[in-house]
């Protein structure tokens, strides 16, 4: 005869364990909201939970501690709002259900709209529990496009300036600019300008380059114009160009080619010019002729 158990037999054992993985299933799963907002569109909230075997009591939307948004399913109206400076809900396309709540907000001010954001939501009596999260936003029209280097030529030759102008797309905060060759920073020649764009008030950031051209050990040379915006979780961007570099020997060298190349291709029509190449040309055919 078998000795009794002191252990649940197993299948109730088993149930007890799957209630309690249930009842400790209550959380909040994800949020999902953006470190930037772009004041030229909406922003977008949202936060999904597993209530396990609780009941929804309320799911609650704060603004630095201030309350803006309230569900709860066992009231009528099951939705509330309360008004919070910089906060605008877009009422016909934000809701929750008993797993899923999704906010949008429109008219971000870059001033007022930013801050941090908690997703709150509560089960019923009698265990009253609670879960929440917060996530920080920066409101901020952050560059959309690279930024722009003008003003640069193909070539350079020892003892050549190079000059060249840097320009980034509006934002707000304006962006900040920077020169980089051959991937060290370099300091502009002057202070950098700014340019505001009427319609909605964004900021452009506009650099120059001017530099004499020393070091030509290599045949080319990279100038890079970099955008970042300041206090803003943005990545920045990069511009780059490449430039060919030549030695005063090299140049010098090069134009005596071009001297003696040019008149088999300049297309010049006056008797003399003609008879002339027409006759080195003869020259140099008769001698590889005899050498060959």
């Amino acid at each position: 005869m078998r000795p009794a158990s002191h252990w649940p037999k197993a299948p109730a054992f088993a149930l007890l364990l799957l209630n309690i993985s249930y009842s400790s299933a209550f959380r909040l799963t994800s949020m999902n909201v953006p470190a930037v907002a772009d004041p030229r569109g909406n922003l977008e909230l949202d936060c999904r939970f597993d209530m396990g075997t609780e009941e929804l009591y309320a799911v609650k939307w704060y603004k630095d501690e201030q309350e803006f948004f309230r569900y709860m399913p066992g009231q009528d109206p099951s939705i509330m709002y309360f008004p919070v400076i910089g906060v605008s809900v877009v009422r016909r396309r934000s809701g929750c259900d008993n797993n899923y709540c999704k906010i949008e907000l429109d008219k971000l001010s870059r001033r007022f709209s930013g801050g941090a954001f908690r997703c709150e939501l509560s089960s019923e009596a009698p265990s009253f529990k609670l879960a929440s999260e917060t996530r920080n936003v920066t409101v901020a029209a952050v560059p959309k496009e690279k930024p722009k280097i003008e003003g640069l030529n193909a070539h350079y030759v020892e003892g050549d300036v190079l000059s060249a102008n840097c320009t980034s797309d509006f934002g707000d905060p304006p962006p900040t600019l920077r020169w980089f060759v051959d991937g060290q920073s370099t300091v502009p020649v002057s202070r950098p300008s700014y340019a505001e764009r009427e319609s909605d008030g964004l900021m452009a950031q506009s650099i120059f380059l001017n530099m004499v051209v020393t070091n030509v050990s290599k045949s080319t040379l990279e100038i890079g114009c970099e955008a970042s915006v300041p206090g803003v979780p943005f990545a920045p961007q990069l511009t780059a160009a490449v430039v060919g570099l030549m030695s005063s020997q090299e140049a010098g060298d090069n134009e005596k080619f071009q001297l003696w190349y040019s008149p088999f291709n300049s297309g010049i029509t006056s008797p003399a010019s003609s008879y002339l190449s027409c006759l080195i040309f003869s020259t140099i055919l008769i001698n590889v002729l005899i050498w060959t």
